[in-house]
């Protein structure tokens, strides 16, 4: 996991929910010929100027992708947590201050 606080909720992203191309965490995560896991929309966008792995630059033969929905349900429930601590932590601070404005 990368040490990244998460929208200031304590909650530590893994590594392997991010895409490689565009260093956010993926909605639709598709694995690729190099065994890799990228965004859909990012690695298609690729794979129209580039017939190489932009993970390992190996050529690859095969740009076809196919859902990672392991990892697609991973991600689902790391986001579900993220939305409870935000849920939580949005509570702690509407009672915060409002406790404070009496």
């Amino acid at each position: 996991s990368q040490d990244i606080d998460y929208e200031g909720l304590g909650v530590k992203v893994p590594d392997y929910f991010y895409c490689p191309i565009m260093c956010e965490v993926m909605m639709d995560p598709v694995v690729a010929a190099d065994g890799h896991s990228y965004e859909r929309a990012a690695i298609e966008e690729w794979f129209m100027d580039h017939a190489r792995s932009p993970k390992t630059n190996e050529v690859l033969l095969d740009l076809s992708v196919r859902p990672n929905h392991t990892l697609r349900a991973q991600i689902a429930e790391w986001r579900d947590g993220v939305v409870k601590a935000k849920g939580s932590h949005s509570s702690t601070t509407n009672s915060n201050s409002s406790s404070s404005s009496s």
